[in-house]
């Protein structure tokens, strides 16, 4: 995930994931320097100001502490969330704007990787949230780039359980901040719901975690932007569902043509039984009309036969 010099800026929320993983990147930088591979190391928090519910500010003295750069960046995330109408997701909101500020003082700052603390039950959460609620299998990815294709993402702990971290940040004794998700302190969210039930599935089945790992190992190999969005599941829906509807015009085109078809026949049945009828009466009428009196009786009597034999014909073959 880090090659040699790169500039690596960890993304910190001040809970025990982001600080864990600045202590084990700081202890990597130290020890794979040895090896021929220097990057620098930095760290990095988007301040909403709501000080009351979340407050990052003891993170200052403490990354001095520790010799590592920190950018605290203030942005009122919350108040505009909540000025806007008919918004339906503070987390969602918040997310894409905390991206923003992320992605802009990487650049200005000059770093190329942006370092997440998301775990491995982070990605379980996600990859069942995304198929329960949105019809698509996929999760977070552990290195990717952006867009642009400037900045790289990448996400060390995607083999990590939560409660390893949760061990590492008490034995360490790390400044965490109790409650780093200001927008959803005062109420459980769906990713909470979602990690009851996972917990309750390990509680029944003990391996259950490594059977979801082993599951989404491919969607989080992925290492472009845009297909956590959908957009290559949702192509090929789409190309699934226009070959479906193509199958089904064909069919329709040919149940059309064989209708067509036989119809053609029954006309041409009919006007060869017209022909028949037409064709016969004459006959009769002048063959009685050249015999005499009891051969034209007879002969009438042949020819309403006849006359009638082909009516029967054409009945049949209208059938």
């Amino acid at each position: 995930m880090i090659k040699d010099g790169d500039r690596v800026l960890v993304c910190v929320s001040g809970g025990k994931d982001s600080l864990s993983l600045v202590h084990m990147l700081n202890w990597w930088k130290h020890n794979v320097g040895s090896r021929g591979v220097h990057f620098e190391l930095g760290a990095i928090t988007v301040d909403p100001q709501v000080y009351e519910t979340f407050d990052p500010r003891p993170l200052v003295p403490y990354f001095e502490s520790i010799g590592i750069p920190y950018f605290q960046i203030p942005q009122p995330i919350i108040e505009v969330a909540k000025s806007i109408e008919g918004l339906d997701s503070i987390c969602s909101f918040c997310a894409r704007m905390k991206r923003g500020v992320l992605y802009t003082h990487a650049r200005k700052e000059g770093y190329n990787v942006l370092a997440m603390g998301h775990h491995l039950d982070d990605l379980a959460e996600s990859f069942f949230m995304s198929v329960m609620h949105n019809g698509l299998m996929r999760t977070m990815k552990a290195s990717y780039l952006n867009a642009d294709e400037d900045l790289r993402i990448i996400r060390p702990f995607v083999f990590t359980r939560e409660r390893t971290l949760r061990a590492f940040a008490m034995e360490a004794k790390l400044p965490v901040i109790p409650e780093n998700c200001p927008a959803c302190f005062s109420a459980p969210t769906e990713r909470a719901r979602t990690k009851q039930l996972l917990a309750q599935q390990e509680h029944l089945f003990p391996n259950v975690m490594n059977s979801i790992k082993r599951a989404i190992e491919p969607l989080m190999a992925k290492d472009r932007t845009g297909i956590e969005s959908g957009a290559e599941e949702q192509n090929v829906y789409r190309s699934l569902k226009q070959k479906k509807r193509d199958r089904r015009k064909l069919r329709e085109a040919e149940e059309r043509r064989a209708e067509e078809s036989a119809e053609d026949g029954d006309h041409s049945d009919r006007e060869e039984g017209a022909a028949d009828e037409f064709t016969s009466a004459p006959t009769s009428t002048s063959t009685s009309a050249s015999t005499s009196t009891p051969t034209s009786s007879s002969s009438a009597t042949s020819s309403t036969s006849s006359s009638s034999g082909g009516s029967s014909k054409v009945c049949l073959d209208c059938q």
